[in-house]
C-alpha cells in the first residue's frame, strides 16, 4: 500500500515538473524570439548576390538566366 502511494507521488511531481518544462519553453518561443519584420532592422548584410550565379536581376548572369528560365513559362 505504502508503496502504491508513493509511485502516486513521484508520478505527480514527474508531471507536474514536465508541465512546467513545457510551458516554459512555450513561453521562452513566443516572447524569447521575437525578432519580428521591423522595419528599421539592417539588411545591409544582404546585397542581393547569390552564391556564384550572381544577382538574379542583372541581365546576363546566369541567375538571371535561371530566374528567367524558371519563371517565364
Amino acid at each position: 500500500m505504502m508503496k502504491a502511494h508513493l509511485l502516486a507521488i513521484i508520478s505527480m511531481i514527474v508531471g507536474v515538473v514536465l508541465s512546467l518544462f513545457v510551458l516554459c519553453m512555450v513561453i521562452l518561443m513566443m516572447f524569447g524570439m521575437d525578432n519580428g519584420c521591423d522595419s528599421e532592422t539592417d539588411t545591409s548584410q544582404f546585397n542581393g548576390v547569390g552564391g556564384s550565379g550572381g544577382i538574379w536581376t542583372q541581365k546576363g548572369t546566369p541567375a538571371y538566366k535561371n530566374a528567367k528560365d524558371t519563371f517565364d513559362f
